[in-house]
């Protein structure tokens, strides 16, 4: 059975309780599947090496609509839900803690806005974006429960997405086990491999901050391994851009003294390069202010809502667009 921690969200002990385990919003960031936080730069966090990530408008922006998105949620489903302010542990792995955004009756609710909506797919599925799907299985495990739901609001959307999250024993065990291994290395104090993401590239920096003197270490076998396929990689690199634009060059001179914009190849294919129709931008930041208004008003009022996406929408142009090509067949 799940225990029950005796400390309500956000609040200091609520944090200082998670420095204690992995929540099942850092679920993914363990095990290398989020967009936003590393293994390395979690680890350094758990260890206070590192100062937490701090709160994005768009993370700032979720949180206020929290109960808009709950009601939305009750008005599609009919279902009522509450609050669950304390903290779950796992009762064998008590690494694996994990908060709650609501709860229609044992079912977890995992309450979501995003301006993109990238990863999910329609509504009733289980489609979610990998770094969500890893959330709610987290959750899932701890709390002991079958399914649950994830609800989605889209700026302009008028209704809430419902997503249903299933356990499913093999996923739920590869994730332990990956979170057993990241686990380890904050119990010993040891780092975690690097990757190749912008987020590891962010914990490193605030790991090891450059000082102003400059010094020399050697390479060990690693290191000098690394450096010598990056220059060999680099150097390719570097040669075929180089070749793709002097190509492409000549491609456009082509076209533009033929006043075309496709050129074509017998018995290799296509290539065209024409304008693109100017794309609508939303001033997410103007919509997450208007948003927060009628949340401090105290009101929903449908239009309303969808006008303000409307208004805060404008054109932009877009360069024209060279290619892709169409081949007529590999070499």
């Amino acid at each position: 059975m799940t225990i029950s921690l005796p400390v309500r969200q956000r609040t200091p002990e609520w944090l200082e309780a998670r420095k204690h385990g992995i929540g099942a919003s850092e679920a993914a960031a363990a095990i290398g599947l989020s967009e936003w936080q590393s293994p390395i730069g979690l680890w350094a966090e758990k260890l206070g090496l590192v100062p937490p990530v701090a709160e994005t408008p768009s993370m700032r922006i979720g949180s206020a609509l929290e109960p808009l998105i709950a009601a939305m949620y009750t008005e599609a489903t009919g279902v009522k839900v509450r609050r669950a302010n304390n903290l779950r542990q796992h009762p064998e792995h008590t690494w694996m803690l994990a908060s709650i955004d609501r709860r229609a009756g044992r079912r977890p609710v995992e309450l979501k806005f995003s301006a993109r909506a990238t990863g999910y797919g329609e509504p009733g599925t289980d489609e979610v974006p990998d770094h969500v799907l890893v959330q709610v299985l987290h959750q899932l495990a701890v709390l002991d429960e079958p399914e649950g739901d994830v609800v989605l609001l889209k700026p302009g959307a008028l209704a809430v997405a419902i997503y249903t999250i299933r356990r499913e024993a093999v996923a739920e065990a590869a994730i332990i086990e990956r979170e057993a291994v990241f686990w380890e290395h904050v119990v010993s104090r040891t780092e975690p491999d690097v990757d190749g993401s912008e987020a590891t590239a962010r914990a490193l920096a605030a790991l090891y901050p450059r000082g102003t003197e400059l010094v020399t270490v050697e390479a060990d076998e690693v290191a000098n391994q690394a450096m010598r396929i990056l220059r060999k990689v680099r150097g390719e690199q570097a040669a075929s851009e180089a070749e793709r634009a002097e190509l492409e060059a000549r491609i456009k001179a082509a076209m533009l003294a033929a006043g075309a914009e496709r050129i074509t190849a017998a018995g290799v294919g296509e290539i065209t390069w024409r304008p693109t129709k100017p794309r609508e931008v939303i001033d997410w930041e103007a919509v997450a202010g208007a948003y927060r208004g009628l949340l401090e008003a105290d009101s929903f009022d449908v239009e309303r809502i969808e006008g303000i996406v409307a208004e805060n929408t404008h054109l932009r142009e877009s360069a024209p667009r060279f290619g892709p090509p169409k081949w007529e067949g590999a070499e």
